[in-house]
């Protein structure tokens, strides 16, 4: 049985997701309208020349929603980060998993949180002028970093139920 501690924490992790993602979504369907491409295209543009030409296709709107899309990211990442650590952390405990990986995977989406954070700061950068292909890289590294991150994340909930099973 899970504490209320826990519960209420996790509640409030999960709300503030979802409250998060509507005008993160919002601001994603502005970028689509202005240029064809959201914020991933800017995750995966790794060089300036990429991002100049996004720029160019989002246009003055694309580049504005971009910006408050970014801002909103700076509460989602912990929100989703925290969500997610709280989720591992009731898995691990349920399946009375102490080992090593159990105990590391709970860092895994608070890093993926701090990645998210550095590829919001690069993209920042980006947009205030300071179009460069070192920033470029450094957003694109750590947006591959942070999904590279949620997905051993997700990796872990659902293998480490299936792992439980296996032990005698």
């Amino acid at each position: 049985m899970e504490s209320t501690t826990w519960r209420r924490g996790f509640a409030g992790a999960v709300t503030t997701t979802a409250v998060l993602a509507v005008p993160l979504a919002r601001e994603n369907r502005t970028m689509k309208q202005a240029g064809g491409k959201d914020i991933v295209g800017l995750q995966q543009a790794g060089s300036a020349a990429a991002v100049e030409a996004l720029f160019a296709a989002w246009g003055d709107p694309g580049r504005a929603a971009a910006r408050r899309s970014l801002r909103l990211d700076f509460a989602f990442a912990p929100a989703y980060g925290a969500s997610l650590a709280l989720l591992i952390q009731r898995t691990n405990r349920r399946h009375a998993a102490r080992d090593l990986p159990a105990r590391a995977a709970v860092a895994l989406p608070v890093l993926a949180a701090v990645c998210d954070a550095a590829e919001g700061v690069a993209h920042l950068r980006l947009l205030d002028g300071e179009v460069t292909d070192r920033i470029a890289r450094h957003g694109h590294r750590a947006a591959i970093a942070k999904f590279a991150l949620l997905g051993l994340s997700i990796a872990h909930l659902v293998a480490r139920p299936a792992l439980a099973r296996r032990r005698p």
